[in-house]
């Protein structure tokens, strides 16, 4: 069957594909027509397409009662299972919730999977059957919410601090909570974004610069401190009660802060549930005014600073 013929093919069952042909239709006609053919169940394609796809593949078991769609963006667990990221638990901030998803990004689901499977059919199968296919990096086009793009711009998983979206990505700062590389410039607002993804255990993000921006210090405990979400920020407002809250540690990542206040120390606190140096979990590091600390993540839940200080 040649490409006419099966662009003919499609043309007859899907609403989405013009139902006439002539001898005379273009390459270019030919292939807009494939792009618009649904490959999600349903007539609706609002979930990420693929551009330039490839045969990077992988199989991994679902989780008995998870709903899982064509395109919807999944992180791994345990035990060889990977999930769609609105089933990770949320930490309240987007910034976090990115980093924490961005760790496990491990790629984009290729089937679907309804959450009334759980008795017959593939469900009820052990773990070594019961699985299904993602894709772990290529070209694709993400609902996100309406802004500019450059090329090179980063982005990571949609999260409105409540839910993780598996269909929308945002702009992001931090290189730790980027799943992609915008490939598409966008002066004008979109609601529609073309980026090149990849599963983060294969990562081609190290050699992105560092991001830098500013925050202004707030709150006065970890809950309600100010999120750091680029490598190197230089923060203002400090009065020795305010400050910011470090992203979601992944081991090998660095953050530069700067003090700007001539007089009055900066609250640094680790990401929840961590401690800084040999201070304990949750406990502020007390940074000076003027100064620039590095924090380096050990692990998860260890951060150490540069100057190495106690507290």
């Amino acid at each position: 069957m040649n490409l006419f013929d099966l662009v003919r093919k499609f043309s007859r069952r899907s609403s989405q594909v013009r139902t006439t042909w002539f001898d005379d239709v273009s390459d270019q006609e030919v292939l807009d027509a494939i792009r618009s053919v649904p490959t999600h169940y349903g007539t609706t394609n609002n979930f990420s397409r693929f551009v330039l796809p490839d045969n990077l593949t992988i199989d991994m078991c679902f989780n008995v009662g998870d709903a899982i769609s064509v395109g919807d963006l999944c992180y791994y667990t345990a035990s060889d299972v990977a999930r769609p990221a609105d089933q990770m638990t949320t930490l309240a901030v987007e910034g976090l919730d990115q980093g924490k998803f961005a760790a496990l990004f491990c790629g984009v689901s290729q089937e679907q999977i309804l959450s009334t499977e759980t008795s017959g059919g593939i469900a009820a199968n052990s773990p070594s059957t019961k699985r299904f296919t993602l894709r772990t990096q290529g070209v694709m086009e993400f609902k996100c919410p309406s802004q500019t793009f450059n090329k090179g711009d980063l982005v990571g998983v949609y999260s409105n601090g409540t839910t993780l979206d598996p269909n929308q990505v945002d702009l992001v700062k931090l290189r730790a909570n980027a799943i992609g590389v915008v490939v598409k410039y966008y002066g004008s607002a979109t609601t529609l974004v073309r980026a090149y993804i990849q599963a983060r255990y294969n990562d081609i993000l190290a050699n992105k610069p560092r991001s830098v921006g500013t925050l202004a210090a707030t709150g006065s405990i970890i809950s309600d401190a100010a999120a750091i979400v680029t490598e190197l920020v230089k923060v203002t407002g400090a009065d020795a009660t305010k400050g910011v809250i470090l992203p979601a540690g992944i081991p090998g990542m660095s953050i530069t802060v700067y003090n700007t206040n001539a007089s009055n120390a900066l609250k640094v606190w680790p990401n929840v549930g961590a401690a800084i140096n040999a201070a304990s979990a949750n406990a502020a590091y007390v940074q000076t005014a003027a100064t620039g600390v590095i924090f380096d993540c050990y692990s998860a839940t260890q951060w150490y600073s540069l100057p190495l200080l106690g507290s």
